[in-house]
């Protein structure tokens, strides 16, 4: 077993079962310890960026029951790299914790 990353909640390891000389097998096991709060913290909104109620709601690819805005068009003008803003979240709640931390 080799150590991948070992953090504060999530951890990785790598596992290899050989017999004798022959690899039979390699996998990442992820390892992780529940916390009271997932989102803790948050980036400052980019200036002239809309709210999410103030955005365009968009359809198609999103993950099951969540809910995207697309809070700016396509604009590569500021810095020459075409860049988009958008909302993304959970409307309820997905009902565990593991599943949260999953989305």
């Amino acid at each position: 077993m080799d150590s991948f990353h070992s953090g504060r909640a999530w951890a990785s390891d790598v596992i290899t079962a050989w017999q004798g000389e022959r690899l039979l097998s390699r996998s990442l096991v992820l390892a992780t310890a529940d916390e009271p709060d997932l989102m803790a913290h948050q980036i400052d909104r980019p200036a002239g960026v809309p709210g999410p109620e103030q955005s365009q709601l968009v359809t198609g690819t999103v993950f099951p029951g969540a809910e995207a805005r697309m809070a700016t068009e396509p604009d590569a003008a500021l810095s020459g790299v075409p860049s988009m803003s958008f909302w993304t979240r959970m409307p309820t709640p997905v009902g565990s914790t593991a599943a949260s931390q999953a989305i």
